[in-house]
């Protein structure tokens, strides 16, 4: 796997010396690599690989097989997205670890080690996945078929190889396209920022439109120019950036950002 070089190393000498962690927890935003590294791990245990929801149900599922027939090799389980993992889930699994009748792993993966319950964590190795370098991205770029303007607008705007990889697969010149749509309401505030990107297509992830905008925003001469209006867009952009994992609706938060991106310039204006 690209990056991750550091924890691959840690997670090889665990192996080699048979101490790797009967539950582990992979801590990182989503298109860390999450995933890719559980496989990794799985390939390095020469185990079988299995991902489950983080329910009491799944958990409990997991149990009860393993008492009517053991798996033709050993497992490992991982527990994908363990951000609001239950408290009945919680002592299901850390009773199914302790009581199940073979060798088996458990992984859970989660953005945010404060959302995995004390009695887990007690339990548990925690591996937090590495920030991906511009050389790590640039090394996932170069067996694709893009041209170079491309790859570096894919350079500027992704965080890790899992945006890199999104950004590859979608239209990003309808991308730019809508970043410079609502760049342009903004300055000429002839229409709302939500018709602005209603006229665009919507099919490209909204955090990554998102990035897109406060990268475009830093280059953006109007905008650029002024470091207090220049700030005030970027905390706003900021904070729901940082508020997309935890929202129930993303498109409903999208709308919510424009308008305030929207009031915000209106008063910067006034």
């Amino acid at each position: 796997m690209i990056g991750q070089r550091e924890l691959l190393k840690r997670i090889d000498r665990q192996v080699e010396l048979n101490r790797f962690p009967r539950v582990s927890i992979i801590i990182g935003e989503k298109g860390s690599g999450r995933k890719t590294l559980a496989n990794y791990i799985a390939g390095s245990l020469d185990h079988g690989l299995t991902y489950i929801a983080p329910t009491s149900h799944a958990v409990e599922h997991i149990l009860e097989l393993a008492y009517q027939v053991a798996p033709a090799m050993p497992m490992l389980y991982v527990l994908t997205e363990c951000d609001n993992i239950s408290e009945e889930t919680t002592k299901l699994l850390l009773y199914t670890i302790k009581d199940l009748p073979y060798e088996a792993y458990f992984i859970l993966t989660c953005e945010n080690l404060n959302n995995i319950p004390l009695k887990i964590k007690n339990n548990a190795v925690t591996y937090i996945m590495e920030s991906y370098s511009y050389e790590d991205k640039c090394d996932y770029l170069n067996d694709i078929d893009l041209d170079d303007e491309e790859k570096e607008y894919i350079l500027e705007v992704a965080t890790n190889i899992g945006e890199v990889k999104e950004m590859c697969e979608m239209n990003t010149e309808l991308l730019r396209k809508s970043v410079r749509d609502i760049l342009n309401t903004l300055k000429t505030d002839e229409n709302s920022l939500i018709n602005a990107y209603n006229e665009n297509d919507d099919r490209f992830p909204l955090h990554i439109l998102w990035r897109a905008f406060k990268q475009a925003c830093s280059e953006q001469a109007q905008i650029a120019d002024n470091p207090v209006i220049y700030c005030r867009l970027m905390a706003i952009t900021g904070d729901y950036l940082q508020d997309i994992s935890d929202a129930d609706s993303t498109e409903e938060l999208f709308y919510e950002w424009l308008s305030d991106i929207e009031n915000e310039w209106s008063a910067f204006n006034a």
